[in-house]
């Protein structure tokens, strides 16, 4: 199961003054990927040869990770692991959807991918609903992790003409409306509890028309796509599709949102540095940072400053710096100080800028 917010907020906080940390990233589909990590397994032990500690602690906790896959089975589609044997620290997550393969070393455990995960699969609510049966389900990165089924029992048709029969059709409608009324009280109560903010209609025309009336207009607003079904088959695929068709939109309107600002000379900032000495002044309130961005930088564990460019020694304390990932950095630091974090897949726009940028508090 994919970690809650609160657990990612944890792993931010995990560090250690030497690089004692693997983070492993892994595509299971077809099972474990045994070339891949032999041979980052082979990469990295080169680089750590000149230090006997790290070197030893590395080896121990790849030996504990070969014996966890080895032993563990029912492999699903993806897999996240993160171990340290000198912290004794070991968490494995496994995941519903696929993820690219990566075996990183660092001070602690590398999370920025895991924020990609949860900003492109974040969690809503599927709704299939006819006039009969209705079935809610709460999908989180793939994963269902909450379902209601619902059912009415439809009168049947009334043989009798005149009177009796638009009798029954009132009966029949006011039937068919209160069960529309219960599907709508669910939903209403899955929103409230902020489980998700988006939905997903599927159904017949009517019925989806029926049910959003009667949901509140809060409630409404977040239908982010509607599925035509004749029959319910594949229906969590498509809904999968268009939750992500709805991030997408959500990343291009956070960027237009950002070229105006830019234009009114608003609350925005741009360019790695700007951004990082935001985030680390607790002024950013949302970065956004273009997925396929790399830069280099650095980070002292001694007094935990870090900076962009190359590692050296810490401008702040004298003590050795690592080189790291600095967009990885301004994660860590923005989730600990509860600042949003808004993933962008492609935008040529948020490139020129530098690939990341902020909307900031004051």
């Amino acid at each position: 199961m994919f970690p809650e917010r609160s657990e990612i907020e944890e792993l931010a906080q995990t560090y250690d003054s030497e690089p004692s940390f693997v983070s492993l990233y892994m595509d299971t589909r077809q099972g474990i990927n045994n070339r891949f990590i032999s041979q980052r397994r082979s990469e990295c032990t080169k680089v750590l040869n000149g230090h006997k500690e790290w070197l030893s602690n590395f080896s121990s906790t790849m030996e504990r990770i070969s014996e966890y896959l080895s032993d563990e089975g029912n492999w699903k589609a993806g897999l996240i692991l993160f171990a340290s044997a000198k912290n004794d620290f070991f968490k494995t997550y496994k995941l519903d959807i696929p993820v690219g393969n990566q075996l990183i070393v660092d001070t602690s455990p590398y999370i920025r991918a895991l924020t990609e995960l949860a900003d492109d699969f974040e969690a809503y609510v599927l709704v299939l609903v006819d006039e009969r049966k209705a079935e809610i389900y709460l999908v989180d990165v793939g994963e269902i992790v909450e379902q209601d089924k619902l059912s009415h029992d439809v009168m049947n048709r009334h043989k009798m003409g005149g009177c009796s029969q638009r009798r029954f059709q009132r009966l029949r409608s006011g039937s068919v409306q209160a069960f529309f009324k219960e599907v709508a009280e669910h939903i209403q109560r899955i929103a409230k509890e902020g489980h998700a903010n988006r939905i997903i209609l599927a159904g017949h025309p009517t019925a989806r028309k029926q049910l959003k009336e009667l949901l509140p207009i809060n409630v409404c607003k977040m239908v982010a796509g509607e599925l035509e079904l004749g029959d319910w088959t594949g229906a969590l695929r498509r809904g999968e599709e268009l939750a992500l068709a709805a991030e997408r939109r959500v990343e291009t309107e956070c960027v237009e949102h950002l070229r105006d600002e830019i234009l009114r000379d608003g609350q925005v900032t741009y360019g790695i540095s700007n951004v990082l000495e935001s985030v680390k002044q607790g002024r950013a309130d949302t970065v956004l940072i273009l997925e396929t961005e790399k830069q280099p930088g650095w980070r002292c564990e001694s007094c935990r400053e870090t900076g962009t460019g190359s590692a050296g020694n810490c401008p702040v304390c004298d003590s050795q710096t690592f080189q790291v990932d600095i967009l990885e950095e301004i994660v860590e630091i923005a989730l600990s100080l509860d600042t949003k974090i808004e993933n962008i897949q492609d935008n040529e726009y948020l490139a020129e800028l530098g690939g990341v940028a902020a909307f900031l508090r004051w």
